[in-house]
């Protein structure tokens, strides 16, 4: 029963929504012929996408199919722009892909006469429509009518130059801005005769006429020169001339010998490489030639020396020639102690004596001196030198003291600088005197010995205290006995003194003796502060304006007077547990001129307490009550949160009943009651300004809305009309007639035989007619229900035709033009499960613009209906072209995820040296695919060609030698990102002659999943 009272609720709510006006229609209607010119008997047309200017207009596709004698008809919106599909043509149009045509603003119209949105566009714009009068234009002529065009009869007769930015048309110049008419040295274009073109001045500039000179001819366009015979002069010499000797320079002789032999030379050395590279060599005095890295080079006696492993040893035994380098000792094996002389002056550097020359070996042959200190190297522990050199010997080092290193490679006696030379501490056993403590310091002869404390106690200052000018820092003189018990301290004068009066209180680590009378004290960040205080004892504040914490005891108090307050602030009295910020209680004095307020009312025991608004006092002018409002908490919108938020609720809740142990009580009313009238004026009304008036929970609650009168009446449960026991009744007239269905809109019964109670004629409509009604009923409904049969119900156009039946929302989902007996779908949200024992149809896009049926089975699997099939409506040539190509008309969309299988049928003609051949192609993407062509030669029946595929885009039945084949393409498909499936073709060789794709052939896709 709540189910049907919905439906009738809804049914009744939607009535008036219906009543919308039609826009203007025009019937077009025309005859459809196929490519052969024979009428295209049931040929389908196809009408989609219609829209008016930019806005949709929500219309589904329509399909129409022209009868046996090729005729159809539909109709569209005046003045719209529709996209009609169809394998046909019209004049120059093709409608195979699909055209957007304009419907004219007329009522009716032929296909012939139908054209294009441009067309339609340029036929206006020639026809009818003018551009504004001062738009810059071109005209032949001059107009009065346009303030801003340009008439070219203006211009003088010439050739038209345009300018550049500006588009001013202007006559262009002879010689200026082209080449004019006349001779070419004069830069036109016209010659005289036994002339040629070329330029006989000097740097580029225009081209010149040039004679025609003695010995040559222009015959023919042919240039030829004239003469020949004998030399009649040459090399000075008149008369039948020859060569004689030293006619010819060598630099003449256009051929030359290579070689010395063709030149007659044969003693000669031939050519050398190498003889030629040192040729070209330019050395110096004393330089040796040398081969070095494959190149012939000079080098200098040093270099070669150097390359030899020669050290700088020269004849004549000088010292200076062991300025370089070392001699190993192995060099000297022949070289005796005696002839190392011990005055040569041979450095001990310029000897390798590693590991070579031992002590021994020098036995008295080296002296002493003959040894640069700098240059002596030991090394071992064994190495001594006999004594030989001592401490004495050592420059530097002759007088007693510290040795100190003064510069590179030189000891000197020298003073040590403590400060900056001598690092890490001192032996302080060197300054303290044995079996004592203390310190170090200065004596008074300036140096440093062992002090004791009392000593250094003794040397350091005094502390001194301010006298006026100022003190000293120093010790602080000591306390006698006392000084502790006594609370002295020491006083800036330098003595200690005691704390005058008593010795008072600490506050922190300070000690208050005194105060200022009449304030209050207070511990301000560790020492004594004080504050000023308003009142008497006993009744004070810090402030006029105290801010007061914690908890306010008032129990104690009696207060029989009245307590006023004077704020016209809007916090003028806050309550809450934090104060101010979010208060369980707020009075807000902020109006400007308040004259009502809110009281409570106190009542005695089983009275109910009251709130009311507070009366004003007695005026003369009689004045309208003040209401009451209770408003709740409105929404607070988020500064960054995206979303919307509901305002607060107004909860009115009545008392709940009680009981002890037994008895049945009531719980409490919530009473509307409007305030009375007086005299002829009516009681007040409950008004439900917005939103849903909800009486009850799911399960329970009634409404009860009556009109005591004889006008329409509303019955909600069974507290009244029982004599019907209504549930529902919605009454024409009055109670009476319920016991006859002719008046009744409709009607819901409880109880009785009739779950419904529905009037005669059509018993639930809807009409779009807004005329006064006459019946009871609103004039020309346009659609309704009507029981058909048992357990039938049939929709109509509101009397004995077919209705049609929309699942959309109120912006998506129409029938289409003309269309009688229709179910539309429209685009919604497709099922994600599957009830038990049922199949779902719904519609969804196959691919933008392109909506199609699908139905989910009780198994879960979903299969496209509609969209699956193609033919061919306009022959599909391919002429010296072995490029595929889509054939146009034969595409498909394709969803992702789903599997389908697929034929294509071609039927082909082509030059058997041009052929044919095929493959399925398409924007989508395979997950996997697989297809396999068959071509049937149609000549001899035969089949001459078999092709598979496994990938998009790849050749298959590609057969050159055939005239009439038929391509058979089978396959399947499992898509793995959406777009077009689409068959193409090409030649299989280039041919001149066209290879082509017949009308009526077809592609045919089978869902599989």
């Amino acid at each position: 029963m709540k189910v049907q009272r919905a439906i009738v609720l809804c049914v009744l709510l939607l009535m008036p929504l219906l009543a919308m006006a039609q826009p203007s229609l025009c019937t077009i209607s025309g005859t459809l012929y196929d490519s052969t010119g024979s009428a295209c008997s049931n040929c389908k047309v196809t009408i989609s996408k219609a829209r008016q200017g930019s806005t949709p207009l929500n219309a589904p596709p329509i399909e129409k199919r022209t009868d046996s004698n090729g005729a159809v008809s539909f109709t569209a919106v005046q003045g719209s722009f529709i996209t009609i599909t169809g394998t046909f043509s019209i004049g120059r149009y093709n409608f195979a892909t699909g055209l957007e045509m304009y419907v004219p603003l007329q009522s009716t119209a032929t296909l012939a006469t139908l054209q294009t949105a441009e067309d339609a566009l340029n036929a206006l714009i020639s026809s009818t429509t003018y551009a504004p009068a001062d738009i810059p234009v071109i005209t032949k002529t001059a107009s009065a009518s346009l303030s801003n065009e340009f008439a070219l009869g203006s211009l003088a007769t010439g050739l038209l130059k345009n300018t550049t930015t500006t588009g001013v048309p202007t006559i262009a110049v002879a010689g200026t801005d082209y080449v004019a008419p006349g001779a070419i040295t004069g830069g036109g274009q016209t010659m005289a005769t036994a002339r040629i073109l070329g330029r006989s001045t000097a740097s580029t500039g225009a081209i010149e006429e040039i004679s025609i000179g003695s010995g040559l001819s222009l015959s023919g366009g042919t240039l030829s020169a004239s003469g020949g015979g004998a030399v009649s002069s040459v090399f000075g010499r008149s008369g039948a001339v020859v060569a004689a000797q030293d006619d010819y320079t060598f630099a003449q002789l256009a051929s030359k010998p290579t070689t010395l032999a063709g030149y007659g030379i044969a003693d000669a050395q031939p050519l050398d490489a190498d003889l030629t590279a040192i040729a070209a060599l330019g050395p110096s005095n004393d330089d040796i030639i040398q081969r070095k890295a494959g190149v012939w080079t000079n080098r200098t006696v040093a270099q070669f020396k150097t390359d030899l492993g020669l050290a700088t040893i020269a004849t004549s035994g000088s010292a200076s020639d062991l300025s370089a380098g070392t001699v190993p000792l192995a060099r000297l094996a022949g070289i005796t102690n005696t002839e190392i002389s011990n005055s040569a002056a041979i450095a001990y550097s310029k000897l390798n004596l590693t590991g070579a020359i031992l002590n021994a070996d020098l036995a008295g042959s080296i002296a002493n001196a003959k040894l640069a200190n700098s240059a002596i190297t030991i090394a071992g522990s064994s190495t001594s030198l006999g004594g030989a050199i001592t401490l004495d010997t050592i420059t530097g080092l002759s007088t007693t003291g510290v040795v100190k290193r003064t510069g590179a490679n030189t000891l000197a006696i020298a003073t040590v600088d403590l400060t900056s030379e001598v690092t890490g501490d001192l032996p302080f056993a060197n300054f303290v005197q044995a079996g004592s403590a203390g310190f170090v310091g200065a004596t008074g002869a300036g140096d440093y010995s062992h002090r004791t404390p009392t000593q250094v106690t003794a040397a350091l200052d005094a502390f001194v205290g301010d006298s006026g000018s100022g003190g000293t820092k120093g010790l602080v003189p000591a306390p006698t006995a006392g000084d502790a018990a006594a609370n002295k301290y020491l006083k800036a004068d330098g003595t200690w003194a005691t704390v005058s009066g008593s010795s008072g209180i600490t506050v922190g680590t300070t000690t208050i003796t005194s105060g200022t009378s009449g304030r209050v004290g207070y511990n301000n960040a560790g020492v004594y502060g004080e504050y000023p205080v308003t009142g008497t004892a006993g009744n004070v504040v810090l402030s006029a304006s105290p801010t007061l914490t914690g908890t306010v005891a008032m129990a104690a108090q009696t207060n029989s007077g009245t307590i006023v307050q004077t704020s016209a602030s809007a916090t003028a009295f806050v309550s809450g547990a934090s104060g101010s910020t979010n208060p369980a209680f707020v009075i807000d004095n902020s109006t400007a001129s308040q004259a009502s307020g809110l009281k409570v009312i106190g009542k005695a025991d089983g009275t109910a307490p009251e709130i009311a608004a507070i009366s004003r006092t007695q005026i003369t002018t009689a004045l309208a009550g003040n209401g009451l409002a209770i408003t709740a908490d409105p929404a607070i919108a988020g500064s960054s949160v995206a979303g919307a938020a509901a305002g607060g609720s107004v909860t009115i809740t009545a008392g709940a009943a009680a009981r002890n142990t037994s008895g049945n009580a009531a719980g409490g009313s919530i009473n509307l009651a409007p305030g009375t009238g007086i005299g002829t004026g009516a009681a007040g009304d409950v008004i439900l300004t917005r939103g849903n008036l909800i009486f009850g929970a799911a399960t329970s609650g009634n409404i009860y809305l009556r009109n005591t009168g004889s006008g329409p009446s509303l019955f909600i449960g069974s507290a009244d009309g029982a004599a019907n026991n209504a549930g529902v009744w919605v009454q024409q007239v009055s109670f009476t007639q319920l016991t006859s269905d002719s008046g009744v809109v409709v009607g819901i019964q409880a109880a009785g035989s009739t779950g419904m109670f529905l009037g005669s004629g059509v018993p639930v409509y809807w009409s779009t007619n807004a005329s006064s009604s006459t019946t009871g009923l609103r004039d020309a409904p346009s659609v309704g229900f009507l029981p058909k049969a048992a357990g039938v119900l049939r929709l109509t156009n509101g009397s004995t035709g077919a209705g049609s039946l929309v699942l959309g929302t109120s912006t998506v989902g129409s029938i289409g033009t003309s269309g009688v007996g229709v179910l539309a779908i429209a685009n919604g949200t497709a099922p994600t499960s599957s009830p038990a024992d049922e199949f779902q149809l719904y519609s969804a896009d196959s691919a933008a613009g392109d909506a199609n049926a699908f139905a989910r089975n009780e198994a879960g699997e979903v299969n496209r209906l509609t969209g699956l099939s193609a033919r061919v409506s306009t022959q599909f040539d391919k002429t010296s072209d072995t490029t595929l190509a889509n054939v146009t008309g034969l595409s498909r969309n394709v969803e992702a995820g789903r599997t389908y299988a697929f034929t294509a049928v071609l039927y082909t003609t082509s030059n058997v040296a041009g052929g044919v051949k095929a493959a399925i192609g398409g924007t989508a993407t395979a997950t996997s695919i697989i297809y396999q062509a068959d071509v049937l030669d149609g000549s001899t029946q035969a089949t001459v060609g078999t092709a598979r595929a496994t990938a998009l885009a790849t050749t298959v039945g590609d057969v050159t030698a055939v005239t009439a084949a038929r391509i058979t393409i089978t396959g399947a498909i499992v898509v793995n990102a959406a777009g077009t499936l689409t068959v193409q073709f090409a030649q299989n060789a280039s041919n001149g002659s066209a290879s082509s794709v017949l009308v009526n052939s077809s592609f045919q896709l089978i869902p599989i999943s």
